[in-house]
């Protein structure tokens, strides 16, 4: 009994018969010697395996180490100062300095530049799949327990199969014989399973007990990643787009409404601004007008009676002259009559030739006056029919003034409310046209009584021709000036649609996006607004055009003559 349980008992049947380097060079003749070379290809195995483990988990360990010694000196208040220096640490540091780059990539600044949000949590970029991926997800070391168990399952069932393949079944005898080595060969052949398993659960326990500790390390560094960095979810940025589209919705409405109320007040001051540039452009120049109309029918009046006067002092003068004339001959016949009456027969000859010749000067003194008389009659029908023709040339500007009013008038009613005024002024514009034309008339009323009494008038018609230049200058002067007024006023009204147009566009490309259909309309109807505004402002300046033109050729003409 006590044999059995010391046989039983006997730990030296799982240990290899022979060592390595005697199996190499005696090789492999028993079951035992099979058993012991399974037995060292199971502990060889297991020890290459517990090596690459042991290495691989030290790379891991360095690098979470790294990473621990920097998150424990990472300060969140000096972080933007740090920030470029880490940035060179990780990029010497292989697998753990490119998870921190990653990590830092992630990183989101605050509007102050004082603090970094990350976008993600850090397992996604500290996991042990990455930083302890020799030992965890390796599948060579996943495989490898079940590697060594097969080994040992192996060596049994090789030595189960060469100790039932040795049997003679033939023989009652020989049969007898071979069991007893059968049951001694598996016995040692079931050492191999036995060294398989445990080198398989040995090699197991120390691959889980190295990946747990990592894989605490791992979770240590996440949570000290996630309490330096507050987290910005996706989400959250979301509901900000979500407030801030609705805060933008609100001012837009607002904005619209602005714009709005802008353009009415455009439209509104446009008519108003441009009545106060006709009335700057218009009423000056009517007003030149008439006083140069009042101007050229005084001087006219005045030139007229200073050559009548003139006239008529050179005609008494000639009378008294040669009446003066005559009485020195009359004297000095009387004293030469009563001295020598004896040569009267002869002086009375000589006195009576020289009375004829003195006669005939007189004559022809008269007669020359006679002609110039004419003369000057005829260059006053000229001056009157000239006088007459610029007359008619002022009414058709008149004429041509009015119609110009007219359109603007038709422009006026097609704007807004304050149309009314626009045309009133143009109304009040054709009257001070109207009146002008009626002085004009007046003035040539005087004009024609003035010039009947220019028979003799020669030296007046010089002052009256003069006089006529000088108004026509005048006249010339006041039209340019109401053409540079009209000129400047067109200018004016331009740059202020160009500055309105500029800043309407402005505001429009900002906010076209959401405003378009609010605003496509009412600048729909400002366009054309503005399209008539301008055709009816090319009607009036082609009218003034018109007025200058059939001035300019009524003054050339007056000149020519």
């Amino acid at each position: 009994m006590s044999n059995t349980t010391e046989t039983f008992f006997n730990w030296n049947l799982f240990l290899p018969q022979k060592s390595p380097l005697n199996l190499l060079s005696d090789g492999v003749s028993t079951t035992g010697e099979l058993s012991a070379l399974f037995i060292w290809v199971i502990v060889f195995s297991f020890l290459l395996a517990s090596f690459w483990l042991f290495f691989r988990s030290f790379q891991a360990r360095q690098h979470l180490r790294w990473l621990t010694r920097l998150l424990t000196a990472i300060k969140p208040e000096s972080l933007p100062m740090q920030r470029r220096e880490l940035r060179k640490q990780a990029t010497s540091q292989g697998v753990a300095g490119a998870c921190w780059l990653q990590f830092d990539a992630s990183w989101v600044e605050s509007s102050d530049g004082k603090h970094f949000y990350q976008t993600s949590d850090a397992s996604v970029f500290f996991n042990k799949q990455i930083l302890s991926r020799g030992v965890s997800g390796n599948r060579l070391l996943m495989a490898m327990p079940g590697i060594l168990t097969a080994f040992g399952i192996l060596g049994t069932f090789v030595g189960l199969q060469i100790g039932l393949g040795s049997l003679d079944l033939g023989s009652p005898q020989v049969l007898s014989k071979s069991i007893v080595p059968l049951i001694q060969g598996a016995a040692v052949a079931f050492a191999t399973s036995v060294w398989g398993t445990i080198a398989s659960v040995l090699f197991n326990f120390l691959e889980k007990s190295l990946e747990q500790h990592l894989e605490r390390e791992i979770n240590q560094i996440q949570s000290r990643a996630n309490t330096l960095f507050q987290i910005h979810l996706p989400e959250q940025t979301l509901v900000n787009i979500e407030q801030s589209s609705r805060e933008s919705e609100n001012m837009l409405k607002g904005l619209a409404e602005q714009i709005g109320d802008k353009m009415q007040e455009a439209l509104l001051e446009v008519p108003q601004q441009i009545q106060a540039g006709l009335e700057t452009a218009i009423t000056p120049a009517v007003e030149k007008l008439v006083t140069a109309t009042e101007a050229l029918a005084e001087k006219q009046s005045d030139s007229g009676q200073e050559a009548l006067s003139r006239l008529i002092e050179q005609f008494v003068d000639s009378v008294s002259e040669s009446g003066e004339s005559s009485r020195e001959h009359m004297e000095s016949a009387s004293s030469q009559l009563s001295d020598a009456i004896t040569q009267w027969s002869t002086s009375m000859e000589g006195f009576l030739g020289r009375l004829e010749h003195r006669a005939g000067d007189f004559d022809q003194q008269v007669g020359n006056l006679l002609t110039q008389g004419q003369t000057l009659q005829r260059d006053a029908n000229s001056s009157q029919q000239a006088l007459a023709d610029v007359t008619g040339e002022i009414q058709k500007g008149s004429i041509l003034l009015n119609q110009a009013a007219q359109n603007l008038g038709k422009l006026g009613e097609q704007l807004v409310q304050g149309s009314r005024l626009l045309s009133e002024s143009q109304l009040q514009t054709a009257k001070l046209a109207e009146t002008s034309s009626r002085r004009q008339q007046e003035s040539n009323q005087v004009l024609e009584r003035i010039t009947q009494t220019l028979d003799q008038a020669n030296d007046g018609l010089l002052v009256s021709s003069q006089a006529l230049k000088e108004s026509a200058e005048i006249s010339q002067n006041s039209f340019e000036s109401l053409s540079e007024s009209q000129k400047t006023f067109l200018e004016q009204q331009k740059k202020t649609l160009t500055a309105l147009r500029k800043q309407v566009g402005q505001m429009m490309n900002d906010y076209a996006t959401d405003v378009e259909e609010q605003t496509r309309h009412r600048m729909d109807q400002w366009n054309a607004q503005t399209q008539e505004f301008s055709k009816g402002m090319v009607l009036a300046v082609n009218a003034m055009n018109e007025i200058l033109g059939e001035m300019d050729a009524s003054l050339s003409r007056l000149r020519d003559k």
